[in-house]
């Protein structure tokens, strides 16, 4: 059984030795692409927030700022 768990343990290194690059180098990327920013704060919180104190439930409005936000 140990000998069955270094196979598997080998083949994982080996996995991650040959991806460690990549996976590097895609979170350069992504960190570069975010500023380097990781306190990223979705706008849902913001929306519903203010929604709520002008009392508006439903409406073209609503519906348009949902729509913005999941769209991009």
């Amino acid at each position: 059984t140990m000998v069955v768990l270094m196979g598997m343990l080998d083949s994982y290194q080996n996995w991650f030795e040959e991806y460690k690059e990549q996976v590097l180098d895609a979170e350069h990327i992504i960190l570069t692409t975010l500023d380097f920013e990781l306190g990223v704060q979705h706008p849902y919180v913001p929306l519903t927030s203010v929604l709520n104190k002008l009392g508006i439930r439903q409406s073209v409005l609503v519906n348009l700022a949902w729509s913005l936000i999941n769209e991009g």
